[in-house]
């Protein structure tokens, strides 16, 4: 459940077009791409975190930085109830 993770940050963000070599990197690291967005870069934000997104939990599988953004690769676990 959401009581069970740890607040980190709520960030405001846009959702990304997967391009195919997004979507290909993701599958030389193992996992699905099932969402790209983009976000103000905040210290703290990994790989090791995850995200919530209207109900449904994701992995952060990869994080992309700028000095002032942060584009995370994400893979869906599945809907919190």
């Amino acid at each position: 459940t959401i009581d069970d993770l740890q607040f980190i940050a709520k960030l405001s963000y846009a959702e990304q077009s997967k391009r195919q070599q997004d979507v290909e990197f993701a599958n030389q690291l193992s996992f699905s791409l099932d969402m790209k967005i983009k976000t103000r870069y905040i210290k703290g934000i990994d790989n090791k975190c995850k995200a919530v997104i209207n109900g449904v939990l994701y992995d952060i599988s990869y994080v992309d930085t700028t000095k002032t953004e942060a584009y995370l690769y994400m893979q869906e676990v599945g809907s919190l109830a």
